[in-house]
């Protein structure tokens, strides 16, 4: 938005704001881009481009975003810019120019914090600087995990078995996962905003911001010919550790894919967890509760914990770790006869593996 003063630009001026408007447009309204990823076969950099791009219906643009071509190795499991996978698991911020202007915009906050206080003025007056965002707002960052819907939910539509198609569901969820890790901000939608899409395969992306207090976005992601039908809601909460030093979101609400046959599956969301806002190294981890996938019309289960063999009790922190912290281990159940059919295990920031099977 801009004001009245564009009146008065001269053609040539007037040229340059909108070369400008256009370029900033095409940044704000591509949500997810094009992801390097080991590409099995491959001799070069183990990278494959291409296949997870997401196009704004409006600018028709997709921006490569926050991504360089590094090689694969197993603390860079994909071509994050400022984020690398951590010796004991988890994701971690390693961009040194971004960690140190957080770190002065957290001192200006905690100096505007200590005098709203003394002034007897409320905190919720306290603003945030524009620095620490990212050029998008959340009804667009939203769908950033979801870039692998084409490549899992489209083979989960072709199966016949049940079984496969559940693993297919769940592995697009867990195969996403390190894509929500930013170290930016994105700005907080406005009441009514929206965003529409779509995948290179087809598949058509439709996001609206549907409440404001709390907050609240609908999504449905629908696949080419109505292959899959991923939709649902989400209403996010936050929440700040007592030593300030650990950050926790939440995305609550229901998450269904229905495909052509009448199958539906529902899920859960899991928890994000940033530890080391103040003090220590900012590692993300993702869990705490169980990811909990159900086929009711199968009779299927699939229970996915986070982090399982995490030391606990008095000297937990201290313990030596027998597992990284982004490793996962789940089964698939029959509800009825409560056999366990099949079982995963991994590590949401490397790789999956189903029965053994990567």
């Amino acid at each position: 938005h801009f004001d009245d003063g564009l009146s008065e630009l001269t053609p040539e001026e007037r040229a340059v704001v909108d070369a400008n408007v256009l370029r900033t447009k095409r940044a704000l309204t591509t949500p997810v881009f094009e992801h390097p990823r080991p590409a099995s076969g491959s001799s070069e950099s183990g990278q494959d481009k291409g296949a997870l791009d997401i196009v704004d219906d409006d600018t028709k643009a997709a921006v490569d975003w926050n991504y360089e071509p590094w090689a694969y190795s197993e603390f860079q499991p994909y071509a994050i810019r400022g984020c690398i996978r951590h010796r004991n698991g988890g994701i971690l911020f390693n961009d040194p120019e971004e960690l140190g202007n957080q770190a002065k915009m957290l001192k200006a906050l905690v100096s505007q914090l200590g005098k709203k206080i003394l002034s007897g003025q409320s905190v919720t007056t306290i603003s945030m600087p524009v620095t620490i965002f990212e050029p998008r707002s959340f009804v667009e960052r939203i769908t950033d995990p979801w870039s692998f819907a084409e490549d899992f939910l489209l083979r989960a539509s072709a199966e016949e078995n049940p079984v496969e198609r559940l693993k297919w569901t769940a592995t697009f969820m867990l195969a996403g996962l390190h894509l929500g890790v930013k170290q930016k901000k994105p700005f907080n939608p406005i009441l009514g905003e929206t965003f529409q899409g779509h995948y290179r395969g087809g598949s058509s992306v439709f996001i609206e911001q549907v409440a404001h207090h709390p907050p609240v976005t609908a999504f449905e992601i629908i696949g080419p010919n109505n292959e899959f039908h991923f939709w649902g809601r989400h209403e996010y909460k936050g929440s700040i550790s007592k030593t300030l030093n650990t950050l926790t979101g939440q995305e609550l609400g229901p998450n269904i894919v229905d495909f052509p046959d009448g199958t539906r599956i529902e899920f859960n969301t899991v928890d994000c967890h940033i530890s080391g806002t103040l003090i220590g190294e900012r590692i993300v981890n993702w869990g705490k509760k169980d990811m909990v996938f159900t086929d009711a019309k199968h009779n299927l289960c699939c229970t996915i914990q986070f982090d399982p063999e995490k030391p606990t009790g008095l000297f937990g922190s201290w313990s030596r770790r027998s597992t990284k912290s982004d490793f996962v281990r789940g089964e698939i159940v029959d509800t009825e006869t409560e056999d366990v059919i099949s079982q995963l295990s991994g590590h949401w920031a490397e790789s999956i593996f189903w029965d053994d099977e990567l």
